[in-house]
Order: C-alpha cells, then structure tokens, then sequence
C-alpha cells in the first residue's frame, strides 16, 4: 500500500521499491556527508531522528513514488517541503512531527511488506537491549576501576611488599 503525505497543497506518495532502495545503499553515504560509510534503508530509518536523515527519505520517498514529475527533485527542495509540512498555523503538540516520521516508517515498512507497528516494536526492543548492554559494560568499567584503585591503594600502603 502507497503512503501519502499532504504536503501544502499536493499530496506526495511515498515508495521506496528496490530501485530506490539500491540508489540508498550506493549514494546515502555521500549525500549525508559519510562517504566512507553504506547506509541501508532500516539504517536511515533508526536514525530517522536526524533532520537530514527526514530530508533524505522524503526526498527518496518521493522520487521512488514519482507521480509528480520529481525524479530531479533535490536534497534543498525537501528540505523545503518538509518546512512546509512542519509549518503549521498554530503550534500543536508534536503530532505533525510524529505524524511526519509515522509516514515515511509506513512507507518503509511498506517497501519490505512488513507491519510498521511490528517493525517499531522490534526496533524499540534493539534499542533496549542496546541501552542494557551499555548499562552493563559501564558497570564492569566501573567495577574494574574501583580493583585497580583498591590495588594502588594497597599498593601504595605497603610499598615494600611488591605484592
């Protein structure tokens, strides 16, 4: 199922087949600054926090959903329609950001056939785990400094012993 964003007054959809998802992985890197580096799409995605990241999908969104004529459209003219998207009469409560990035997670999720809400979910579950993995190499730093403190003390109190 295509996804669509209204963005002023055009609706855009959102694609990202094969194709594009093999433009990503060769050009991402380059167009993010990170020339060295390949980026898949799930890559973007996780880092969707990003404005340039937002920007790069849309503008890749866009262009593998081409219905428009935008297959040139560029990095400044997303970034352009995404302002237009953000810009709102009134300021609400961040639904239009989380509205934003919910429509393009759709249509990547869209892209591997997959449950956006499933795909999330797995994603927020890495994401814990990751976190838990941190927490416990801190601890163990932690833990490996105090004995490496406790020795020098003991060390340095008894300098004669050389044990």
């Amino acid at each position: 199922m295509d996804q669509t964003i209204q963005i002023g007054d055009k609706a855009y959809v959102l694609r990202f087949p094969a194709r594009t998802q093999v433009e990503i992985e060769r050009h991402a890197g380059e167009v993010l600054g990170q020339p060295k580096l390949k980026f898949t799409l799930n890559d973007l995605l996780k880092n969707a926090i990003y404005t340039e990241v937002q920007i790069y999908l849309l503008m890749m969104g866009i262009k593998g959903g081409d219905r428009l004529g935008q297959k040139d459209l560029t990095m400044e003219q997303a970034g352009d329609l995404r302002d237009t998207f953000m810009a709102a009469e009134t300021p609400d409560n961040g639904s239009r950001y989380r509205d934003f990035q919910d429509t393009i997670a759709r249509a990547v999720a869209d892209s591997f056939g997959a449950d956006p809400l499933l795909m999330l979910k797995e994603q927020q579950a890495e994401n814990l785990l990751q976190m838990e993995l941190a927490k416990q190499r801190a601890a163990a730093i932690l833990t490996k400094e105090k004995e490496i403190e406790a020795e020098t003390a003991r060390l340095s109190a008894d300098p004669g012993t050389g044990n």
